[in-house]
């Protein structure tokens, strides 16, 4: 569907998790290949399906150095939390 939309000029955009990802990677590839804008959204998320509950380097490294058939460089922007420790 994010292909078809981009395609006709709609603006398009999508979110998931990692494991959702994971299996877009071959439609996020014909996008890059065609050159078509989108927006993909990419939720970390502990629970079910992943083994544990805490969050990974996995997605980030999938979203970054780009999955599918590569050849394609990927604009990420990410947000950068800061924790503050008190005692």
């Amino acid at each position: 569907m994010l292909y078809g939309a981009s395609s006709a000029g709609v603006r398009s955009m999508t979110a998931s998790s990692g494991p959702g990802i994971s299996l877009m990677q071959e439609g996020i590839s014909y996008m890059a290949g065609a050159e078509l804008p989108c927006v993909i959204a990419d939720i970390t998320r502990g629970g079910p399906g992943l083994g544990n509950i805490a969050s990974e380097q996995s997605d980030y490294h999938q979203v970054v150095k780009g999955g599918g058939n590569g050849n394609y460089r990927t604009i990420v922007l990410a947000r950068i939390r800061r924790r503050r420790w008190r005692i």
